[in-house]
């Protein structure tokens, strides 16, 4: 499940869809938030 969520992740921020207005909610995986931070 874990790998899924990242492919998830992954595939919204490759989109620029990751963080933004209701993918906010498709993304739960802590590391991908924290990455995002960074950004």
């Amino acid at each position: 499940v874990a790998s899924q969520e990242v492919t998830k992740c992954s595939f919204l921020q490759s989109q620029g869809l990751h963080k933004i207005g209701i993918w906010t909610y498709e993304c739960r995986c802590e590391q991908s938030v924290a990455l995002s931070n960074f950004l």
